[in-house]
Parts: C-alpha cells; structure tokens; sequence
C-alpha cells in the first residue's frame, strides 16, 4: 500500500512539472510587442572621450613599491595581493632605475631588468619593451640610469616587479 502512494505520488509530480513547462513553451512562443518608434540616435562622443583613457599613475617610488612587494617585506602574500589589487596592478609608473642586464624577451621585445632598491642585492624588476624601442635601447649600458614609464603587470619574490608596454622616457 505504500508503494502505490509513492507511484501516485509520482504521477502527480510528473504531470505538475509537464503542466508548467507546457506553460513555458507557450510564454515563450507568444507574439512579442515591437515599438515601430526609431531608437535615439548614438551620442556623440567629445574628443577627449573618444581618446583613450587616461593613464593612472602610482605616486610612489621605484624603492618604495620594490620595497613593499620584496621577499624582504613585513606583510605576508595574503596582504601583498590585496594591496597590489587595490592600487597598483595595471596602473602607470616613470621612474628611474639602474640597469642590470638588457636582452631580447622570450615574446618578442627587448626586457631590461631593473634595480632601484638599495635594500635588494640583485634587481627589483624587469621591464618589457617593444621592438619599436630597440635604438633607443642600443644606448643603454649596464649600471648606467634609464628613465622609462610602463604598466605595472605583476610582483613577486623571485623576479619582483613586472611592467609592461614600457618605453624610455628622455
């Protein structure tokens, strides 16, 4: 007796589920109402609109940012995440560093490793220039100063900061 409940009960279930996808089908199948009224047409946009956006840039220092994403850092990766996030990744830096080595990148371009950070013994970062920069770049000997500005792309202990679409600044 139990089980024929149980069928009954199942019956009924089955049937409430077709009822409401029947109702479904239908809804979806309804003639839909069309506006004939012409949309507005596009708003113009200012030419400072049409550029692109501007650049945000980081008020700190090379040595400073090097400093708080180091190995040699107080806060732990958890807070070193959270404040890349909220002020730092893909945002613009100039500064000027030391250079450590210059070579042709694995992607393409011309990376420059960086040192600006009195507190790292080997470098604080690397910058990824594109082949558009190489004369400039031809110029540039090791240990000597370069100014560049890029967007910063990443951080970690072991190879610092990552900036990209970098270019020397004069």
């Amino acid at each position: 007796m139990k089980w024929l409940g149980l069928i009954l009960a199942g019956i009924v279930l089955i049937a409430v589920i077709q009822s409401a996808i029947g109702r479904g089908e239908r809804a979806l199948n309804a003639p839909v109402a069309v506006s004939r009224t012409p949309a507005p047409p596009p708003r113009a946009l200012s030419t400072a609109a049409a550029v692109a956006p501007q650049k945000e840039y980081v008020n700190k220092t090379c040595a400073e940012v090097a400093d708080m994403f180091s190995a040699q850092s107080r806060m732990t990766d958890l807070q070193k995440d959270k404040a890349w996030q909220d002020g730092y990744d893909g945002r613009w830096v100039r500064w000027t560093a030391s250079v450590n080595s210059l070579d042709g990148s694995a992607f393409g371009g011309i990376q420059l490793q960086f040192k600006c950070s009195k507190a790292s013994l080997l470098f604080d970062g690397h910058a990824e220039f594109g082949d558009d920069q190489r004369d400039k770049l031809m110029n540039v000997g090791k240990d000597s100063q370069v100014t560049f500005e890029g967007r910063l792309k990443d951080h970690g202990d072991l190879l610092g900061l990552a900036i990209g679409d970098a270019t020397l600044v004069p």
